[in-house]
């Protein structure tokens, strides 16, 4: 998320939703980056697809 514009929109987007819904957590997948954004409304966490694509949901 090198565009600042791209990263705000999907930030307010995942703040706004984890605000109404309190047992939601957020995601956002990337192509390359990994991290945690601590925001207002809890962290989101910043993931490669690659890596999203092979977690394991047991």
């Amino acid at each position: 998320m090198t565009n600042a514009r791209t990263q705000k929109r999907e930030i307010t987007a995942l703040e706004q939703t984890m605000h109404r819904m309190s047992d939601v957590t957020g995601t956002i997948i990337t192509l390359r980056e990994e991290g945690t954004l601590p925001t207002d409304a809890g962290d989101i966490n910043v993931i490669p697809a690659w890596k999203w694509a092979l977690q394991s949901k047991n």
